[in-house]
């Protein structure tokens, strides 16, 4: 299975740390997330959208979160955070 780390769009650089990385359908959190490496999956991806799953500190949603635009995760309507144009993560292997 393929692992492909997820960095804030904000991080650019070397120096950036990936916050979550994608296994499969599933996202966690890494070491350099301030929760630290998670063991169950925060996020579950199904086609191009994000849903947080009953892991997440927030509970488990009904609607999208994110939505996936080739190596970018875009915000939803449904994000907390507010819908953007622009990405709120990058992946990355």
């Amino acid at each position: 299975m393929d692992r492909i780390n997820i960095y804030n769009a904000s991080d650019t650089g070397h120096s950036a740390k990936p916050q979550f990385e994608k296994r499969g359908n599933a996202i966690f959190t890494t070491i350099y997330h301030k929760n630290g490496a998670g063991v169950l999956p925060w996020y579950e991806i199904r086609g191009d959208k994000v849903f947080q799953t009953e892991y997440h500190p927030e509970g488990k949603s009904l609607h999208p979160h994110f939505e996936m635009r080739g190596d970018a995760m875009h915000t939803t309507i449904h994000n907390p955070m507010g819908h953007s144009p622009m990405p709120a993560f990058h992946l990355r292997k």
